[in-house]
Formats: structure tokens, C-alpha cells, sequence
């Protein structure tokens, strides 16, 4: 019972309506780091129920696997249960002497040649010898047949198909279960093997080691980026291969494959600020990390460096000082790039005080440094399914080549003799498939045995 289900056709029907209405969902339904937004709209209790059926990463389920494995088994049986037809079919010896083919043929298959029968035939003989490959015939008293076919093994393209279907989803079942997708930020000159999956709160480490030994970003006179690219160098058993990863251009290393996706500005652990009090016309220089507290001398005034920020509203790197004075106790923010902030942020918030250097009387507060350095952000992702599934699409191409644009034609020739040097030759045939083809080989068989008698002597 469970073999004859899995041999029907219509299971198969049902599978592949199954599979594209699952893509769908998966297209509609946003996949994976870009679910959040989305489930962040969703009511608790729709959430619950989606992440549940795992429809937030459908393609990594164990259902949808299963529902893989399930179209390839059908399939494996449907060609497993009619193949020794079709081999019988496609290996199937018909008689040469098929009277019954020429029964109802035109009568433009067929014509007549003044000559010796017996020489029409050797003619005959001769020609489709060197034209085609194993000719059978039979020859009778007064009538002769001759039969040869091609595109014989036409027959196996549609299980070819079959098996590039099933390749390609093994390579998926294979690249779902045993593949990952990540992302990893290296500082440059930092050493990192360690990658941050997309649709698991996890980390795996590869079994090598990556260094950022430069990044560079060119930029357009309108400040956007033209081109960043990363020198990296992958270290194994203290062996060292440098590659140049760019945008579009991904490099691979142990069948693991990177792409260049974002880069951005780290801030160093420590800041270099410059104080100034403007009554007394003194400068004080001081190197702080976040948390450090320093008094100003002979002043009553304390300062606590708070925070650094990479890119704070997206004007660069930034200090948060926290100014004690007296009782006082006041916030300030520092750009190190004041000119950028003030073409980014709103004048009416610059006007705030908090971001006014110099609103601590008697004192101006300016960065000296902030040591900066690029970090090139790395997608990373291993499918070890992948050249199956190269491998299935090649065989897919070439299996509906053979099943759309060959068909296995066999032709058979028969010439009689109708009386004294006269001969007629008719010819006729047969195709799996493609009609119009088959009347075409047939008319040009005709013309090549008109163009071969008419040049020869009978």
C-alpha cells in the first residue's frame, strides 16, 4: 500500500504544489535576521504560533527537510517502477520487414527508379552504410528492406531529469543541515576565528584563524563610498595564505566562502582630551578610559570620562564627560568631528548646552585623539551542498536537451520491384515523439537516395 502511494504520480503533483506554496510563505514571510522586524509587529500570540511551525526560517526545519527527502523518494520510486518498460521500449528489436508500416504512407514518401533491381539495391546498400550506423535489412526475391534508427536513448531523458531533481535537493537537504551562514568583525591587525550565525544565537569556530592586515575605503567627492576591500590573511598550522576580499568579488578558503558586506570606525580604549581654563590661561593634557575620574587642579572641578562612542548619531566618533562642580553635577558630549555634526544634527540641538564645549565655566573642554581604526565586516558562509546542486542543474539542463529536442526515430526502406528495370522505393517510420521531425528526417532520407541513384549508373 505505502509503495503503490509512493509511485503515483499524483503524490508527486501534490509534493511539488506542496513545496511551491511552502516558498511562497517563505516569501512572503520575511526569513531569518530580517523575521525581527516583522515579529516585532505580530501580536504575542501569532508570534508564538509562527515560531513554533519554524516560519521564520522555513528552509532550516525538520519538516521541510523531511518534505525533501519525501519528493526525492517518490521520486526514486516512479523511475525505479517504470524504467525497465522504457529500457524494454528503448531496446526493443522491431522486424525489418515491417509490412504493416507502409500501409498507409503518402505519396510523397515514395517513388520510382528506372534500373536493376538488384543494383538499386546494391546502391542502396552501399549508401546507407557509410550514411548511418547498424543497418539491418532483409532481401527477398523481388523486395528488399532496410531498417536503421537514431536518438535511441532519448528515451532517458525524462530520468535523467528525474535524477537532476534529486541531486539538487540532496545538495539542499545537505547544505540545510550541514551548512551555516554568519558574519564576523576584524579589526585591522586583529586575529579572529570566530563567526556570529545569522538565524542562531550562537557562535562557531573555524578551524583557522583570519587577520585583518589592512582595509581600505576609497570614497566619492560626495562622500560615499566608492570601494572598500579587505587584505586578509588566513592562518592554518601556522601556515599563512593572503587574499584580497572586495565588494562582489567573495573569496573562499576550505570550501568556507566570504563576502565583503559592511565595514565601519572602532574607537580604542582610551581618549586624549585637552582642557583649557580661560581665566587663568592654563592647559591641562590628560589621557582617560572610560570610567576614569580626574580633579582639575586647585579647582573643586571633577571629571569622569563616561563612555566612547564609534558613531554617535552618526557624526563620528564621540566623548560622553560627566563635569562635577561642586554640587553641580552636568553632562557634556564631544564631537570629535564638530563640522560633521554640525552639517547632521539640528541647530536648535546644538544650541543645548550639553554639546557646547565651553558651557563649564571658566573651562573649554577639546579632543586631542581619539585612536580610531577600520573593522571590515565579513559575511561567511559554508553550503557543502552546493556542488551537488551545480552538479544537478548541469544534468537538468542536459536531460530537457535530450527529452524536448531529440526523439528516437527508426526508419525503414523498403524497395520493390515492380516490373523489368523499374524499381519503387518507399520509406516510412515511427517516433517516440516530434512527428514534424520525424516527417523531416524522413523527407531528407528521400532526398539523399534520389541525389545518390540519380548520380549513379544503375
Amino acid at each position: 500500500m505505502i509503495l503503490k502511494a509512493l509511485k503515483s504520480v499524483k503524490l508527486t503533483v501534490f509534493l511539488l504544489i506542496l513545496l511551491a506554496s511552502i516558498a511562497i510563505i517563505g516569501t512572503v514571510i520575511p526569513q531569518g535576521e530580517e523575521a525581527v522586524g516583522f515579529a516585532m509587529r505580530l501580536s504575542p500570540r501569532v508570534f508564538h504560533i509562527l515560531s513554533a511551525l519554524g516560519l521564520f526560517d522555513i528552509y532550516h526545519t525538520w519538516w521541510f527537510r523531511a518534505l525533501l527527502g519525501l519528493i526525492s523518494i517518490n521520486l526514486i520510486v516512479c523511475s525505479v517502477d517504470r524504467f525497465p518498460k522504457t529500457w524494454k521500449r528503448m531496446n526493443a528489436s522491431p522486424p525489418v520487414d515491417m509490412k504493416k508500416i507502409f500501409e498507409d504512407i503518402g505519396r510523397d514518401q515514395s517513388f520510382e527508379v528506372n534500373g536493376n533491381f538488384k543494383k538499386v539495391l546494391e546502391k542502396l546498400d552501399s549508401f546507407l552504410e557509410r550514411r548511418f550506423k547498424n543497418v539491418r535489412k532483409k532481401i527477398e526475391d523481388k523486395i528488399g528492406y532496410f531498417y536503421l534508427e537514431e536518438g535511441r536513448y532519448s528515451h532517458l531523458g525524462v530520468y535523467i531529469v528525474h535524477l537532476s531533481v534529486i541531486v539538487i535537493l540532496v545538495g539542499g537537504i545537505i547544505g540545510s543541515i550541514w551548512g551555516f551562514e554568519g558574519y564576523m568583525n576584524i579589526l585591522e591587525g586583529e586575529k579572529k576565528d570566530i563567526v556570529r550565525l545569522t538565524r542562531k544565537m550562537k557562535v562557531i569556530r573555524l578551524p583557522f584563524s583570519i587577520r585583518c592586515d589592512n582595509f581600505i575605503v576609497e570614497y566619492y567627492e560626495n562622500g560615499m563610498p566608492k570601494e572598500y576591500l579587505s587584505r586578509l590573511t588566513f592562518i592554518e598550522d601556522h601556515k599563512e595564505t593572503k587574499k584580497e576580499l572586495r565588494v562582489n568579488h567573495p573569496v573562499s578558503f576550505h570550501g568556507i566562502t566570504f563576502y565583503q558586506a559592511s565595514y565601519g570606525i572602532s574607537v580604542g580604549s582610551y581618549a586624549k582630551i585637552r582642557i583649557i581654563n580661560n581665566e587663568e590661561k592654563k592647559r591641562y593634557e590628560l589621557t582617560l578610559k572610560p570610567g576614569d575620574i580626574y580633579k582639575i587642579p586647585g579647582s573643586d572641578t571633577v571629571i569622569q570620562l563616561m563612555d566612547i562612542k564609534d558613531n554617535l548619531a552618526g557624526c563620528g566618533p564621540a566623548l560622553i564627560l560627566l563635569i562635577r562642580k561642586r554640587s553641580e553635577i552636568r553632562k557634556l558630549i564631544l564631537f570629535q568631528d564638530m563640522e560633521k555634526a554640525r552639517k547632521r544634527l539640528p541647530k536648535q540641538m546644538l544650541m543645548a548646552s550639553v554639546f557646547d564645549p565651553s558651557s563649564i565655566k571658566p573651562y573649554k573642554f577639546v579632543i586631542e585623539d581619539i585612536p580610531t581604526r577600520y573593522y571590515t565586516g565579513i559575511q561567511v558562509s559554508k553550503d557543502p551542498g552546493v556542488p551537488l546542486v551545480w552538479i544537478g542543474f548541469f544534468m537538468l539542463i542536459f536531460g530537457l536537451i535530450i527529452t524536448f529536442f531529440t526523439s528516437h526515430k527508426r526508419v525503414w526502406i523498403k524497395v520493390e520491384e515492380i516490373k523489368e528495370n523499374l524499381v519503387n522505393i518507399s520509406v516510412s517510420g515511427m517516433s517516440n515523439r516530434d512527428p514534424v521531425s520525424l516527417s523531416k528526417k524522413i523527407r531528407t532520407i528521400m532526398e539523399e537516395i534520389k541525389g545518390e541513384l540519380r548520380n549513379e549508373a544503375i
